[in-house]
């Protein structure tokens, strides 16, 4: 009798089986690099075209013309009309490019299905999904995006926007509020060596972020820039804001008091996010905190129809008077800016959290 070879059925299930989990590990690999492919054009595309934005004020100057690029917010067409040619993969048309100084300052550029943020000439942000156009004339602090406010700022165009409005942001899933407590810039925050964290466009957090320790122990050393609260706020809690507002919060020089211990010095630091301090919120309250005089009152808490009431206590970034371990705070308050207490407390103690942040005319 001729034999046949074959696989029996068990032999044929343990094949399948065996190159379903090749498939398994191999196609997602596989996914991945071809992603990754897709991604790293996207960014070298995106590259090539800030390098050709950049090139116009130059071949404008070799051009016998004057060169100058007025600052402002361009769409592609627009740059394509100027001059902007790549040789390469074009942005779509609803891409922008935002112009400061004859170079590109931030924008946003698409490429097939990858959207590409610019922050500071550079490429700091791909995902998957699209440009929405230039941003748009501003209608209300409420609703308008962050691009928009950004805009609006550059633009002097904020007269729709009043101090004590309030829009909300989702971090993680949680909503806060996000209120406007400062417009102005008094001849004040021009001098030398004066705290910027009450000049200009100031937001702050209404809600608190987190209710959490200044420091692990009983130390204020270092004041508020060297805090662990200050790391987290500005590197741990920063990454979590949603990008568009990341790419427009200023860098801001900020003055802490340190104490008021002979010799000493306040604390200088260039923050994202800060704390408040009690001049901030009082005005003219410079007892105990050696920084009240190179910082100013907020608009919003000048106003006489603000409030500070929240939940509980809350820090700010002031060292205490008195000793090495407490840092001042806010006492809950019910009504209005008269019956706040400062108090202080130690820093490892637990307190709200309600930071800062300044967005900037370029």
């Amino acid at each position: 009798m001729e034999n046949k070879n074959g696989f029996t059925l068990i032999e044929l299930l343990a094949i399948i089986v065996i190159l379903s989990i090749i498939a398994v590990i191999t196609v997602p690999v596989v996914l991945n690099i071809i992603d990754d492919s897709k991604k790293g054009s996207a960014k070298d595309s995106a590259y090539g075209y800030i390098e050709s934005v950049n090139r116009l004020y130059l071949s404008n100057s070799l051009d016998g013309s004057d060169g100058e690029i007025d600052n402002g917010y361009y769409s592609v067409s627009e740059l394509k009309t100027m001059g902007v040619s790549v040789s390469g993969e074009e942005p779509s048309n609803a891409s922008w490019i935002k112009i400061s100084d004859n170079e590109v300052a931030m924008g946003c550029l698409q490429f097939g299905e990858y959207k590409i943020d610019i922050s500071k000439g550079k490429v700091d942000h791909i995902i998957k999904g699209k440009c929405n156009g230039l941003p748009s004339e501003p209608v209300a602090f409420e609703t308008d995006s962050w691009e928009t406010i950004k805009r609006a700022i550059d633009e002097d165009n904020t007269s729709l926007y009043n101090v004590g409005d309030i829009k909300k942001v989702e971090i993680d899933g949680v909503s806060y509020k996000i209120r406007l407590i400062n417009k102005s810039t008094p001849a004040e925050c021009n001098t030398q060596g004066f705290s910027q964290s009450a000049c200009g466009y100031v937001f702050e957090f209404v809600d608190f972020i987190g209710v959490l320790r200044i420091n692990p122990t009983r130390t204020n050393v270092g004041g508020w820039p060297g805090s662990e609260l200050y790391d987290y706020v500005n590197t741990d809690f920063y990454s979590k804001l949603p990008f568009e507002l990341q790419n427009n919060i200023a860098e801001t020089y900020v003055v802490s008091g340190h104490g008021s211990k002979p010799g000493e010095e306040n604390f200088e630091s260039i923050d994202k996010l800060y704390l408040l301090s009690r001049n901030e919120l009082l005005g003219d309250y410079s007892e105990g905190d050696t920084s009240s005089g190179y910082t100013r009152q907020l608009d919003y808490y000048a106003s006489g129809d603000s409030t500070l009431s929240k939940s509980r206590s809350w820090w700010l970034r002031s060292i205490y008077c008195c000793n090495n371990d407490s840092m001042y705070l806010f006492n809950v308050v019910s009504v209005s800016n008269s019956d706040a207490s400062v108090l202080n407390t130690y820093a490892d103690f637990k307190e709200g959290i309600s930071p800062a942040f300044r967005i900037v005319k370029d």
